[in-house]
């Protein structure tokens, strides 16, 4: 939710709190993944809170490469995946398939999903460059639910919703086209188009709950570059017009909902060279979110920020940057079967200010920044509906470091510390001020080393630490906390020609006994340990 996910530029974060549909990303053909931290509403909209995640693909070369993927491992999982991609002439074409099934680690945790997808690519040496694609996804999957403390310590990996679960089928169309004015000026555009068919079955001794949802997602967003060695500049447009039908039943009455948001919103970006050394940048977004009927709340939002970059030999530079962000509700934020409208739900918004440093000594690289954050209306799960939390900061520190020992073995770490606090406000007679927000551990550490005795053979060894946290809705702090633990991971590679590499690998290798998450009562398990091999082919 307050992560962006963008594909080729294309948003993949859905208009409910559904997690991100991986399946209509060709893993196999991912170029380059890049993750910015940060609040950044201003360049990009909605969503982007802590940050963003952008993945490119690979264009088709005039070469043909075909890659495979086949794997399986613990809990019966098994994974097949495939792409072909090939230009001829001024054509490129990308084809791609997957199919994933699992019983999961607890009882009705099991999934299975088929997907595919094609890509067309033209116009790579004109002035004129355009792409179309579309992939499909179908999906099944159990909800395996909440376990309390007795039936944890009884069996962990139990469901007592042996029943409940989800099928899901979507479709994604996406599109671009964009022509080179000329060498200082270019438009681009970019169209979405998201369909998604979600059924949704719950059982109990309360009853049950059948629902059909359809979603509907169009997407326009066209824009203006000016490049110069001076100056980058960048005038946009986004639209988005998003429709939900659901049909709910829960044995004693049937329940219509239809929801739309058309969102339209302008914004400008800018990157200045103020002097060989010295460079700025800055953005500002004005939105307006339109929902119907009922929905119709809080419309207008804003974002922006201004950042100033020292830079020195190299890649090295320090930089500060100022910034406003927003987020709206997810409409089952706005909306559940279980409370019904929270017509009182506001979008949250908040300021971030951060110093940052990118650094090269040798062989090691390092990277790390300090930031301060203050939060609005953040929105957070509370007794069956979502609620607006009294104005909260975060202060922390986030920094990684990557050090090439020698040619055969490569090390690294990232570690970040925030700090979330309540500054004020009063709930159900209880003052938050001076509380720890929920749900955020203090530390995450990640460890890892890679050996490569010789060129054709990888290990790996890696250790994640998630800190301490309060549980979620445990506003004044008075319930148990989630206790810290430690994760470690085994990996190994070994390409035994141009073509073919077998891997494997262990997560969670000693087995470690941890919660996900909790509210309240109600605890979910992490999945135990997994181990997994496979065997790649590429040409």
């Amino acid at each position: 939710l307050r992560t962006l996910v963008l594909l080729d530029g294309h948003r993949l974060n859905a208009i409910d709190m559904s997690a991100i549909n991986w399946y209509s990303v060709p893993l196999a053909l991912v170029e380059s993944i890049e993750v910015i931290r940060g609040g950044q509403s201003g360049a990009y909209g909605n969503h982007a809170v802590g940050g963003i995640i952008k993945i490119n693909t690979k264009l088709p070369q005039a070469e043909p490469t075909l890659s495979l993927h086949a794997s399986a491992g613990s809990f019966d999982s098994y994974s097949t995946r495939g792409a072909y991609s090939q230009r001829i002439g001024e054509i490129g074409i990308t084809i791609f398939g997957d199919r994933v099934e699992s019983d999961g680690y607890r009882v009705n945790g099991d999934h299975q999903t088929e997907a595919g997808g094609l890509r067309l690519d033209w116009g790579g040496e004109s002035d004129w460059r355009g792409y179309l694609s579309w992939a499909v996804s179908d999906s099944e999957y159990g909800l395996p639910g909440d376990l309390n403390a007795s039936e944890l310590l009884i069996d962990r990996r139990q469901t007592l919703s042996p029943d409940d679960g989800v099928q899901e089928r979507s479709s994604h169309g996406r599109a671009g086209l964009s022509y080179e004015i000329n060498s200082n000026w270019r438009i681009e555009n970019r169209f979405g188009y998201q369909d998604r068919d979600v059924n949704e079955e719950f059982y109990g001794d309360w009853g049950f709950y059948l629902a059909e949802k359809i979603y509907q997602t169009f997407s326009y967003s066209p824009a203006l570059h000016f490049n110069s060695n001076k100056a980058d500049w960048r005038f946009g447009f986004d639209f988005t017009d998003a429709e939900l039908d659901s049909k709910s039943n829960n044995g004693f009455s049937e329940t219509l909902t239809q929801y739309q948001r058309v969102t339209t919103a302008f914004l400008v970006s800018a990157g200045v060279n103020l002097s060989d050394d010295w460079n700025f940048n800055g953005n500002i977004r004005l939105e307006r979110a339109e929902n119907s009927g009922d929905f119709d709340l809080r419309k207008d939002e804003w974002a922006g920020g201004i950042g100033l970059i020292r830079e020195f030999e190299g890649d090295d530079r320090i930089y500060g940057t100022i910034r406003r962000f927003y987020r709206y509700p997810a409409m089952d934020e706005y909306y559940s079967v279980w409370s019904g409208l929270n017509p009182n739900l506001m979008p949250e918004n908040g300021y971030e200010v951060e110093l940052g440093v990118d650094w090269i000594f040798e062989q090691i690289f390092f990277s790390g920044r300090i930031f301060k954050q203050w939060m609005e209306d953040e929105i957070m799960y509370e007794s069956f509906s979502n609620r607006n939390l009294p104005k909260n900061s975060r202060l922390g520190i986030d920094f990684s470091l990557d050090w090439q020992v020698s040619e055969s073995i490569r090390s690294g770490l990232s570690y970040e510390y925030v700090r979330a606090t309540f500054e004020e406000g009063t709930y159900s007679g209880l003052n938050y001020a001076g509380s720890r927000v929920p749900l955020v551990p203090e530390g995450l550490l990640r460890l890892f080393t890679e050996l490569s005795p010789v060129d054709s053979l990888l290990l790996s060894l890696g250790a994640s630490y998630v800190g301490e946290c309060y549980r979620g809705s445990d506003f004044s702090n008075s319930e148990t906390k989630l206790e810290d633990y430690w994760l470690f991971d085994l990996g190994i590679s070994y390409q035994f020609s141009e073509s073919a590499t077998l891997f494997g690998g262990v997560e969670n290798l000693l087995n470690e006994e941890y919660l996900s998450t909790a509210f309240s009562t109600a605890l979910y398990p992490g999945e135990g340990r997994k181990a997994t091999v496979g065997l790649r082919y590429s040409f």
